[in-house]
């Protein structure tokens, strides 16, 4: 295990060092990284699990290598499209409502916001958009621009500064709507009581992801997984500081799908990197027990199409808790099929 520090440079680096030594990488977080690492990791044929769901990251005919990358779970557009028809069927907005959108300019924010326009377009819902640097914190004025246009919701697709930077102008605003954002946008801190904004995040922010919360323990994989790390807190393996919440499900997943793919390669007789790749490529029904079922026979497609609807909930293990099982809604079939 190596850190990059956020910096695309050392993790060109780190990579080279490790890259003789390896069949593959269990994770590779940020986007940049994975961007700047693309051409070589898919050159060397090194199967990567990656931290994120952008759909740029699919394999397309003129980069047919990226299915050496491994996304485990839904891509962004298709979990705000069903996220936004959860809005929809539960009634929170309606065909002819303008829905707010506020997005990170880069591979996050303006591929959710692609899902999103797609559902307005099939819904007949008008977006008011607005595009932000990823390290945006005072959104003041989008918000203010967006409330004049009369909004019934509104999606957010950054990172957690943009999420807090929102609801902070919503509540400001006096705007009392509903915040559906994609999960990397929250972090459990925002319902901590000390947060002025931290029950406008409990009753009006909804998260929508392929990643179970922690706190729904009714999977053997939820289950094992808190199991594993509370003894292993206890063991003084990990400090008090290191919290059992979705990213530690996270984790969990990324090895877990690692696992089946290598035993399918063992299987298989084939235990070189192209055989490795080749064995992801026969799962068609991942169970991770912590994220939705996950197919990956075809790479070019997300590796699942369903969702589910999470809430902030500060007494919550990990500070959410599930709302609805979405599964896979038409709209997000359609987009799948393009």
């Amino acid at each position: 295990m190596k850190d990059h520090a956020s910096d695309s440079a050392k993790a060109a680096t780190l990579y080279a060092q490790m890259q003789p030594n390896i069949l593959g990488m269990v994770q590779l977080l940020g986007s940049p990284q994975q961007a700047a690492l693309a051409p070589t990791v898919t050159k060397d044929g090194v199967t990567t699990m990656l931290a994120g769901w952008s759909s740029a990251m699919l394999p397309t005919a003129a980069n047919p290598n990226l299915k050496y990358y491994v996304l485990a779970g839904t891509t962004y557009p298709l979990d705000t499209i069903n996220g936004m028809q959860w809005l929809m069927d539960s009634g929170k907005i309606a065909k002819g409502d303008t829905v707010g959108y506020i997005y990170a300019t880069g591979a996050f924010g303006g591929d959710a916001y692609a899902g999103g326009k797609f559902f307005a377009e099939k819904a007949g819902v008008t977006l008011a958009p607005k595009e932000v640097a990823p390290n945006a914190t005072d959104l003041t004025a989008q918000v203010a621009d967006i409330k004049s246009k009369n909004p019934k919701a509104i999606v957010v697709s950054g990172g957690p500064a943009i999420l807090a930077g929102t609801v902070s102008a919503l509540k400001a605003a006096g705007l009392n709507i509903p915040v559906l954002a994609n999960s990397p946008a929250y972090d459990a801190k925002f319902t901590a009581a000390a947060n002025p904004a931290a029950a406008y995040f409990s009753s009006n922010v909804f998260l929508t992801t392929s990643l179970l919360p922690t706190s729904d323990a009714n999977t053997d994989g939820l289950k094992k997984v808190q199991t594993l790390f509370t003894e292993a807190q206890k063991a003084g393996k990990y400090p008090a500081t290191v919290v059992n919440d979705q990213q530690l499900n996270y984790g969990y997943a990324l090895a877990s799908i690692m696992g089946q793919a290598l035993d399918a390669a063992c299987k298989s007789g084939d235990m070189t990197r192209a055989g490795l790749n080749a064995a992801l490529g026969t799962l068609s029904k991942v169970d991770t027990g912590v994220t939705v079922h996950l197919d990956y026979t075809d790479r070019s497609k997300s590796p699942s199409t369903a969702s589910y609807i999470l809430q902030p909930d500060a007494a919550a293990l990990g500070g959410s808790k599930l709302v609805k099982n979405v599964g896979s809604t038409e709209i997000a079939k359609q987009f799948q099929a393009k």
